[in-house]
């Protein structure tokens, strides 16, 4: 035998060997592709369901969160002043200026309640911050048959400050009237 017939017959099984491995790959790959287009995809929701619920139960058990509410989040918060006078003043959560107290709007309709008082009209005039007060726990909502809220996207342009506002109320059973800068949101139950 000579050294260019070995040489020969080690290319050979060199590339019988890729022709393996790429035919291998190939076939896989388009098992693959094939398993998820005509098996999983058209039913990915009921497939990956136990899944998704599992892994978010055994996340709650991990970290002891089973019983979870979104809620709004009183405290306290930084008055600011932008410079746009006595109109334009606007609270954030950190910050230099004088701290002030900030109560959750569910948290004050309870505690009206507890003294007496039946909620009716809620006018909202809060510069901008009703992006956070329309982004969790917004049952208080239901409670009032009108509520007048004036969005800021005009004075905040490109925050989408109204946002959540009007996610909250797509979800309800209300009619609005615009008068001027005002929503007038009205029950209609």
């Amino acid at each position: 035998m000579s050294v260019q017939q070995a040489i020969a017959g080690r290319v050979r099984h060199v590339i019988t060997a890729g022709g393996v491995y790429l035919a291998a790959l190939f076939l896989g790959e388009g098992y693959a592709t094939a398993l998820q287009r005509f098996v999983v995809a058209p039913n990915e929701q009921t497939k990956e369901t136990p899944f998704i619920v599992h892994n978010i139960a055994a996340t709650r058990a991990a970290y002891a969160i089973q019983d979870v509410a979104e809620r709004e989040m009183s405290g306290d918060a930084v008055l600011t002043d932008p410079g746009e006078g006595e109109w334009g003043y606007r609270t954030s959560g950190d910050g230099a200026g004088e701290r002030v107290p900030r109560l959750a709007a569910a948290e004050l309709v309870e505690q009206k309640r507890r003294e007496g008082f039946r909620p009716f009209i809620a006018k909202i005039d809060i510069e901008g911050a009703e992006e956070e007060l329309f982004s969790a726990d917004t049952g208080w909502v239901d409670e009032f048959p009108l509520l007048i809220v004036e969005l800021h996207d005009w004075l905040l342009p490109k925050s989408a400050s109204s946002r959540n506002f009007l996610r909250c109320m797509a979800e309800r059973d209300r009619d609005f009237v615009y008068l001027g800068e005002n929503v007038f949101s009205i029950a209609n139950s």
